[in-house]
């Protein structure tokens, strides 16, 4: 089974969402930013590699938010992370946004199918 891992990545009790560029699967769509776990990669350092790659900067993991079986073939695994180092610099996606969790609808962000599931764990979690 594919494992992807998937950073919620908060600063001043905002979210961060990178919206998907024109040329990955799923065209513009918003995410939480992450990746697939490579082989012989541990998830946490799966999740820190891609953040680097995507979005030029360091995170600290603070904690695992369980796990989502999206198919039979695919399982994403969330964690809660800050930046500890770097500015934002978009590698692969076309934009980025801070949103508190009261201001994301699936109505005004269009958001990658897989992690909806996620985004409704979300509501019972207290977002630093």
């Amino acid at each position: 089974m594919l494992k992807v891992v998937c950073a919620i990545i908060t600063k001043d009790k905002k979210i961060l969402f990178t919206q998907r560029g024109e040329k990955m699967k799923f065209p513009l769509k918003w995410e939480f930013p992450g990746g697939k776990v490579e082989n012989n990669e541990t998830e946490e350092y799966a999740l820190i590699r891609e953040i680097r790659e995507e979005l030029a900067v360091e995170i600290k993991l603070t904690g695992r938010i369980g796990e989502f079986t999206i198919n039979e073939s695919m399982k994403l695994i969330p964690f809660m992370a800050v930046i500890q180092k770097g500015e934002i610099k978009l590698t692969e996606h076309n934009d980025y946004k801070w949103l508190e969790l009261n201001e994301i609808t699936l109505e005004n962000l269009d958001i990658l199918p897989a992690d909806i599931s996620v985004l409704k764990e979300l509501s019972n979690l207290k977002i630093a």
